[in-house]
This record gives C-alpha cells, structure tokens and sequence, in this order.
C-alpha cells in the first residue's frame, strides 16, 4: 500500500468547526485519501484540508468523493481538490511517497 509517511492531514467539514487528524494513503495532484478517527464524513461533503510536511502546509478544500467505513469512529476516505492556491499542483511532488502500511493518527 502506498502511503506518504510524514504528512498529516487536517480535515474540517465546512458546515463545523470539529477538525479531524489523518494519515494520508495516497496523495495526487487532483486529491488525496486517507484514514481518520471522528466525527464521520459523508460523500458529497466540501472539507477544509490542511496537508502538513514538515514546516509546510498546504490549505485546499476538497469534495468527498468514496467514504468506506473501518471501525465505529474510524473510517477510509477519498477527497478530490476542488479548489486550491497556485502552488498545490506541485503538492503531490513535494512529498516522498513510499511502500508502508498506513498507522492511524487519533483526532486530538
């Protein structure tokens, strides 16, 4: 499984202030899925994204696109970017990608 070891990602649903911690699967140019813990997102959802690397975070806000459930508070979520600052095209080469298997990060 593809996976980006040192980027967390922070989701807030753009209807609530709750923001979740992730860990990223796999990250593109056009979107990003990752495991969370919290309050459950749904398909169809707009989300503010922070992607964290590191000293660098890149903001977007991003549309769930596949939700698969894992656990009671725990689920496996795909975003696609639906809009984004000049520099997040180059998100996706700024982050080494690597063959690990994911940890989850727990929501604070």
């Amino acid at each position: 499984m593809r996976t980006l070891e040192s980027v967390v990602i922070s989701v807030a649903p753009a209807e609530s202030k709750e923001e979740m911690l992730g860990n990223v699967i796999d990250l593109s140019q056009t979107g990003v899925r990752f495991h969370c813990i919290g309050e459950k997102l749904r398909r169809g959802h707009d989300v503010n994204v922070s992607l964290t690397s590191g000293d660098h975070t890149t903001s977007v806000i991003g549309k769930v696109v596949r939700v698969k459930d894992l656990a009671a508070f725990a689920q496996e979520v795909a975003l696609a970017f639906v809009e984004f600052d000049c520099c997040t095209p180059q998100i996706s080469t700024r982050h080494e990608i690597h063959d690990t298997q994911p940890v989850l990060v727990a929501a604070g």
